[in-house]
């Protein structure tokens, strides 16, 4: 069987108990990387998170926090983030793609089913997509400070930033929201066989 036969096959049984709960720890891992060592070494250098986890950003805040960053190594320090970050926004977005398909697998639903045929999947490949372009486009802002365009590289910086942040909330919303489901749903099964006929 070829390489592509194999991941197919492997993509319709979906994984296993075991390979589920590796794709779990494996996402545990990734935030705890972002959250416990990326993002506390950028916050204790400077004393705020790194741009791209702040929940709310506006124009204002993004323009004092670089101008609070006078004198420190800003883009060494940010693009030591960003080494970190990137791998994790990819293992994120495959692992949460993989915990989808295997909730679905696990309690197929005809609601899971309508989002899948409208591309739901890529929802969160989407996310990390974002991920990508606003770590690129706070780069861009970091060498660009005080010079002319530096206005119009804030203005992207937060819209990017906003998107991507909407996103992943749809992303964790229905993640929840299948969990929710597909738990319902094998209750529900594992009720009808214990029942008496």
């Amino acid at each position: 069987m070829t390489k592509g036969g194999r991941l197919n096959a492997w993509w319709a049984q979906g994984p296993s108990r075991r390979g589920a709960l590796l794709f779990l720890a494996a996402l545990g891992g990734a935030l705890a990387v972002r959250w416990l060592i990326a993002a506390a070494m950028f916050s204790h250098e400077l004393g705020y998170l790194p741009f791209d986890l702040q929940g709310r950003l506006n124009q204002g805040m993004l323009v004092i926090q670089v101008g609070a960053a006078r004198g420190h190594p800003l883009g060494r320090l940010y693009g030591a983030f960003v080494m970190t970050d990137i791998p994790v926004s990819l293992v994120i977005a495959f692992t949460t793609v993989v915990l989808w398909r295997w909730l679905h697998l696990r309690a197929p639903n005809p609601f899971f089913g309508f989002l899948t045929r409208g591309g739901i999947m890529l929802l969160p490949v989407a996310v990390a997509a974002f991920e990508l372009a606003e770590h690129h486009a706070v780069l861009g802002l970091l060498q660009q400070r005080g010079r002319e365009g530096y206005a119009g590289a804030v203005e992207f910086v937060v819209q990017v930033h906003n998107v991507k942040v909407v996103l992943g909330a749809v992303r964790d919303v229905l993640t929840l929201v299948f969990i929710a489901a597909t738990a319902v749903l094998m209750l529900r099964r594992r009720e009808t066989r214990a029942s008496p006929e």
